[in-house]
């Protein structure tokens, strides 16, 4: 039986990480944009993601953890930046990459 390190067994690896926090950051910054009554098309425009994508977060049909994840991110309205940016015509996806990369959620995603 293989024996795991203790950084393994503290951190998350890399590609698990990343397939929670972008998720759930974008999921966030759907519905909020969602709120502020812009369309689902304009929405995947400013997110460059499909409108299909964009349907899918405001289901919320993802998995239990990046719904959880989202929540936090909502909670805490982590997502603003990201919104801000958005509503101002600014490039979003990289607003997107540092929130999902920043500490609060990256140590959230960890405690799930």
């Amino acid at each position: 039986m293989e024996k795991k390190s203790k950084f393994r067994e503290n951190y998350l690896d890399c590609g698990r990480l990343f397939r929670i926090t972008i998720p759930a950051t974008r999921a966030a910054v759907v519905h909020s944009l969602d709120r502020k009554n812009i369309s689902q098309t304009e929405i995947a425009k400013k997110l460059m993601i499909t409108q299909p994508a964009v349907n899918k977060y405001l289901k919320m049909s993802y998995s239990k953890e990046i719904k959880s994840l989202c929540d936090f991110i909502l909670k805490n309205r982590l997502e603003e930046p990201a919104v801000r940016a958005a509503i101002a015509g600014k490039r979003v996806p990289a607003q997107i990459d540092r929130i999902a990369a920043s500490k609060p959620v990256i140590d959230a995603a960890g405690k799930m």
